[in-house]
């Protein structure tokens, strides 16, 4: 495990796994796949689907979900050195806090279409900056925001209700598979895997923590 603000100081609690990669293919069809990209992901409270992005963005190259094998890849060969090292540059840019330096940081996305903004709001200091929306990895994670599942959620007067009517035995909203808003996991591996189209989304506020 290393940490996550990329230092070698053994007292910090945050940390990841160093990333794992396999090269396949030959030629033009030559694959640098990033074998452990959701554990990484989840330690970074972000989505795969943005991680894979910004490798591919920073490299200059084609990245896609590979459906048939369920892995992510980014085109061409590549070493694990430059891959971590671009990763480390996402993680300074778009997850570490830049006041703290924690990565526990939440996105925020407020505003509509082309005047939509985004914030990066820190959850151990509380501190908030403004990202630059100009930044091509802003732009996507502005265009893709996650579509939050509420089949399954229910009003905190439902739940309140239940409690005062003694229905203990109903499942509340901590207990069910539906998503809170703060736990959205982002984009679904389906809506990656044909690696394009960008929808704008026309949301007031939306709050994100896996962004």
């Amino acid at each position: 495990m290393i940490n996550v603000n990329g230092t070698t100081d053994p007292f910090y609690r945050y940390v990841m796994p160093k990333i794992e990669i396999k090269v396949e293919g030959t030629n033009k069809m030559i694959r640098t796949y990033i074998m452990n990209i959701n554990n990484i992901a989840e330690c970074l409270n972000r989505t795969a689907e943005y991680i894979n992005t910004y490798l591919g963005q920073e490299l200059s190259v084609n990245q896609c979900y590979d459906k048939q094998t369920e892995r992510f890849y980014v085109s061409g060969k590549y070493d694990q050195q430059k891959i971590q090292s671009t990763l480390q540059k996402m993680i300074n840019s778009f997850v570490l806090c830049k006041k703290c330096g924690n990565p526990e940081t939440t996105n925020t996305i407020s505003g509509k279409k082309k005047n939509m903004t985004i914030n990066l709001i820190c959850r151990s200091c509380g501190h908030a900056v403004e990202l630059n929306n100009t930044d091509k990895f802003v732009k996507y994670i502005i265009l893709h925001t996650p579509k939050i599942d509420t089949t399954n959620e229910r009003s905190e007067k439902e739940t309140e209700d239940d409690g005062v009517n003694g229905n203990s035995g109903r499942i509340g909203k901590s207990e069910v598979g539906g998503i809170e808003e703060s736990e959205v996991g982002g984009i679904g591996k389906s809506e990656v895997g044909d690696c394009g189209g960008e929808d704008e989304s026309d949301t007031d506020s939306i709050d994100l923590d896996n962004i």
